[in-house]
């Protein structure tokens, strides 16, 4: 018996043993359980992940920012081949899977120079199971896209199966599930919708285009 050993556990915690006596648990910044996993980010990216399971991929492209992430795959029971890939030039305040990737195969795509502002909420799976009169399972998740150059509000919730197309802007407190095909529109309310269309988005200050 080891004196001292740290142990992974599949609810995402690291445990502490002393003699073979749990003395203690922590949740530490990258906790990876199982086989074949890729975990390919920025060094500049402060993002916390965790993932339980096999054959999963979070890779990210460069970027010029320092975003702010916390990820989960797995953590509430261990699912595979699933993949997350972001562009380039990801600015992000803050953003947070709420519910771990809990479906099998999920893909979640973000485009490039695409802007999250503070409390991204990421819904990518429930927490649990909605069935029509047939017995089947109608709320599974399967992915989520969000195009390039989109800019997406002050908490904001982004639901399972939602697509936002390139260059789309996002209000502050919207609730987006769906998909929105159409490039270059305003989404906004709970549940969202397109309220303008043919806008662009710049990164600068209003003023400066005065």
């Amino acid at each position: 018996m080891k004196i001292f050993e740290k142990r992974p556990h599949g609810n995402g915690h690291m445990y502490v043993y002393l003699f073979g006596i749990k003395i203690m648990s922590y949740k530490p910044e990258q906790f990876i359980n199982g086989e074949n996993n890729v975990v390919d980010i920025p060094k500049n990216a402060a993002f916390k992940i965790q993932i339980v399971g096999n054959n999963n991929k979070i890779i990210m492209a460069p970027t010029t920012y320092n975003p702010h992430a916390n990820i989960k795959i797995g953590t509430g029971g261990a699912t595979h081949n699933c993949e997350i890939k972001i562009g380039k030039n990801l600015h992000v305040g803050s953003m947070e899977f709420v519910t771990p990737i809990q479906e099998d195969g999920m893909k979640i795509e973000i485009g490039d120079d695409t802007m999250f502002s503070v409390g991204t909420k990421i819904l990518p799976s429930d927490s649990h199971a909605i069935f029509d009169e047939t017995g089947r399972v109608r709320n599974i998740g399967k992915f989520i896209k969000i195009g390039s150059h989109v800019w997406v509000g002050a908490n904001v919730t982004i639901c399972k199966n939602t697509e936002i197309a390139d260059g789309c802007m996002v209000g502050t407190g919207a609730v987006v599930s769906g998909r929105f095909t159409e490039p270059n529109c305003i989404i906004a309310g709970n549940p969202a919708r397109v309220v303008r269309r043919n806008i662009k988005w710049d990164v600068r200050l209003p003023k400066e285009f005065l």
